[in-house]
């Protein structure tokens, strides 16, 4: 069996990745809550098929969220030699995605706030950054004697922000930015650096968003809408390879024939998908219900607690971060990791012990 130089590489390590994740979901919401919750997170974790999907894709939404998960993991251990871990995996989840400066900052939000109330030590705040910017030279550096540029962070940044500051901004994608008289076109990229390319992106966007304040704001609405009034990240890919219907509304918009969307699929398996994505959105609504009533109910546990507010923090801050560029299912689910151990708790107290 071939295994170098072939898509199966991928799923093998994200098969690891998958483990990893489950792991250290079991252990933060057993150091967070305890053991019972711990185990209705991991029972969350199975039922929620992207999780089982997004072994079968090349995306990065699996490989971030362990880096951020191990980073929450070692930064709950509190002790020198895994705050400088937390700093490490959060340079590593920077690396990976910009949306990392999320979790540092709320890391420094939190760790600040204790060493005010004198509840925490300044040296757990060093280390931490140590472990953090050592990791972006490290990978900084490397990508400078590669490249003759200091990098060490994803570079796609301008590129998505375009794609969410232009005339025909809908909150989501619009690839077509790109197409020749458009904002982000560029008649011979070929003569141009990636870098130079990103600069001309980002003053493009800059220009944009300028001239157009208000209409960027009023897109914020959309792109939370895109973020989570839809879920089928990967879960169609556990059926079918290449299934149109994946992209259904887009499929609807672009007057798409019939024929085409259903690509070929007999009315049986067409069936057996729309019952898989019906199960998959019912587990998923029910998961943002607790999450949202849970936070009401149980609003005095959550907000006294530093360890529920640090990962309240990385989600708001997250979601402000993505807003500026668009809003696409498969960015919440770093999220999703952590709605997992708040509905653990909800759950755990409001049917396990009657809290109500």
């Amino acid at each position: 069996m071939t295994v170098f130089n072939s898509s199966l590489t991928i799923g093998i390590f994200n098969i690891i990745l998958n483990a990893l994740q489950i792991i250290l979901l079991y252990k933060i919401t057993t150091i967070i809550i305890d053991e019972k919750a711990a185990r209705i997170s991991v029972i969350l974790y199975i039922l929620y098929l992207n999780n089982l999907g997004l072994v079968l894709l090349n995306l990065t939404e699996l490989l971030f969220t362990v880096a951020v998960s191990s980073s929450i993991y070692f930064y709950l251990k509190r002790k020198s030699w895994s705050w400088l871990l937390a700093g490490i995996f959060c340079g590593v989840s920077i690396a990976i995605r910009p949306l990392g400066w999320a979790l540092v900052i709320s890391f420094l939000l939190i760790i600040i706030y204790k060493i005010y109330k004198k509840e925490g030590h300044f040296s757990g705040l060093l280390y931490l950054l140590i472990g953090l910017f050592s990791i972006i030279l490290l990978f900084g550096s490397f990508t400078n004697l590669s490249f003759g540029k200091f990098v060490y962070t994803s570079d796609n940044g301008p590129l998505n922000i375009l794609m969410g500051v232009n005339d025909h901004a809908n909150g989501g994608y619009y690839e077509k930015v790109f197409e020749k008289g458009e904002a982000g076109y560029i008649e011979h990229p070929e003569k141009l650096t990636f870098d130079q390319k990103q600069q001309f992106w980002m003053k493009q966007s800059v220009s944009w968003v300028s001239a157009h304040p208000l209409k960027w704001i009023m897109l914020f609405p959309k792109k939370i809408f895109n973020m989570f009034a839809w879920d089928d990240i990967s879960v169609s890919k556990l059926v079918f390879s290449n299934f149109t219907l994946f992209n259904f509304l887009k499929a609807l918009k672009d007057h798409i024939p019939l024929s085409n969307v259903m690509g070929g699929f007999s009315i049986i398996q067409i069936i057996l998908w729309a019952l898989l994505i019906l199960y998959h959105h019912l587990i998923y609504y029910l998961i943002l219900f607790f999450f949202i009533f849970g936070l009401i109910k149980f609003r005095k546990i959550v907000f006294h607690n530093p360890d529920f507010n640090m990962l309240l923090l990385f989600i708001t801050i997250g979601i402000i971060m993505t807003l500026i560029a668009v809003g696409d299912p498969r960015y919440k689910y770093p999220y999703m990791f952590i709605i997992f151990i708040f509905n653990s708790l909800f759950i755990s107290k409001y049917f396990l012990t009657k809290e109500k």
